[in-house]
């Protein structure tokens, strides 16, 4: 089935590659800075190696200095190294493009685990498996087109490799469900808890609190606090004090550098400042603060907006909440979409100020459970009342299309394909890399960097 799924994954990863990323200049015509700091911290791992910085990730300030980012650890990048540094072995410079096709195949390894799990769970409701599969697909589908997934192309995030660990760490949950003293499972769920909070500290610590709190309270049948201590709090624990060593060692090695990251009291909001927004339901109204580090200007009232989709999906989960009151939806569904529900309403909550600024970064934390929901649990529970005719099945597969069609045009608008241009290696021009961190690396010829300048 994991190969199944990852047929269709590399379909959509081939037609995204072909289509909406087609275009070989490899910067687009955005004013927004992010795009610039992978390709920065991995210019700087190149020139001075991973260990220099403890494998914690450098930005640039606006000077383009190196600052050394404490928020996260650089692993979630460390793939785009490998690529990037392969690529330099072999033809004398990095390929940037080349790293970003590896971005958005991450985005695609999500959606594959995701279908996977989706498929496991609507199997979970008794329905046939062909029409597992099918909702698979469109679950699938549906997660790989949502725009803020598409960017990840652009830029790789903490949450874009989140969600493989985590997805994994649910399967082996489903798993453990029949048998739940595997040892290989537990081992595999401990190792799934350790890297999608190495990856993303605060929504590994969010989707585990979570989880925990699901495993304690849900139902009658409750895991021994061994059990949770060993596939959930101690991988938690390790993580975070790994991420601690390293930040530590990463100040010990680079004093001269500079540290960057929001504090925690700016975070949440509780140092009372009121720039940005006012209070928690300006996660849902105040998009514009995002869109303002946008361009073009006339396409800023668009960014970030999926209203209808939102209200539709709460409603599947209200659905599933009112079954699942009534014993009909199973544990490992339940599990599943409120452990990654948690994972984003805890962190909203506690880090508000984060969500509302930089949505496009969250937005993928609330919208992968929902359409768990939506795709996933309702059609599952509703396929019975049609004494299993598959006609739920097949409007849920015509409403998968359309809306992932739908999401493509959506990013199409959002982020629109600057004009073609003859371009040279990667379709890259940008500031040398020396004006970046002080050391020169290998160049394409002078004649083979006309393209689109990068916007800083």
């Amino acid at each position: 089935m994991l190969l199944l799924f990852l047929l269709f994954g590399v379909s959509l990863l081939a037609f995204d590659l072909v289509t909406l990323h087609s275009t070989n200049a490899v910067e687009i015509n955005t004013s927004i800075p992010t795009i610039r700091r992978e390709e920065f911290a991995i210019t700087w791992w190149l020139q001075h190696g991973y260990f220099h910085t403890a494998g914690m990730k450098v930005n640039p300030d606006v000077q383009n200095n190196p600052r050394l980012y404490r928020s996260v650890t650089g692993g979630f990048i460390v793939p785009g190294f490998l690529v990037a540094k392969l690529s330099q072995a072999i033809t004398g410079y990095p390929d940037w493009r080349l790293m970003r096709m590896q971005n958005e195949a991450v985005s695609m390894l999500a959606s594959v685990l995701l279908g996977l799990l989706g498929f496991r769970l609507s199997r979970r409701f008794g329905v046939r498996p062909f029409h597992a599969v099918a909702l698979a697909f469109m679950l699938q589908a549906v997660y790989f087109t949502f725009p803020d997934n598409l960017w990840i192309f652009w830029e790789m995030t903490p949450r874009a490799w989140w969600l493989p660990f985590a997805c994994i760490f649910l399967l082996a949950d489903e798993a453990r469900l029949d048998r739940p003293s595997d040892r290989t499972l537990m081992i595999v769920q401990a190792a799934a808890a350790f890297l999608l909070t190495y990856m993303e500290h605060i929504a590994g610590t969010a989707f585990i609190a979570s989880y925990v709190i699901l495993a304690l309270l849900l139902g009658e049948r409750r895991p021994s606090w061994r059990q949770l201590a060993i596939v959930a709090i101690i991988p938690l624990i390790a993580a975070i004090a790994m991420f601690q060593a390293q930040f530590a060692l990463a100040k010990a090695l680079n004093p001269e550098l500079p540290v960057t990251g929001a504090a925690f009291m700016k975070r949440t909001g509780l140092d009372g400042e009121t720039i940005y927004y006012n209070g928690h339901l300006d996660i849902a109204h105040r998009r514009d603060i995002a869109a303002r580090n946008f361009a073009p200007e006339n396409i800023r009232p668009l960014l970030f907006q999926w209203p209808w989709l939102f209200f539709t999906s709460v409603t599947a989960l209200v659905v599933m909440m009112i079954a699942g009151m009534r014993g009909r939806v199973p544990r490992p569904a339940t599990v599943s979409v409120l452990s990654l529900l948690g994972a984003y309403l805890i962190y909203a909550a506690v880090f508000s100020q984060a969500i509302v600024v930089h949505p496009y970064y969250y937005d993928m934390m609330l919208f992968t459970p929902l359409m768990i929901a939506l795709f996933i649990v309702v059609p599952s529970l509703l396929e019975p009342v049609t004494r299993e005719q598959g006609l739920i099945i097949v409007i849920t597969v015509f409403l998968g299309i359309w809306l992932s069609w739908v999401q493509m045009r959506d990013y199409a608008i959002w982020y629109p394909q600057p004009e073609p241009k003859k371009v040279g290696h990667g379709g890259r021009t940008v500031p040398r890399v020396e004006q970046w961190t002080g050391v020169p690396l290998p160049q394409p010829a002078e004649d083979a960097q006309e393209g689109r300048a990068l916007s800083l």
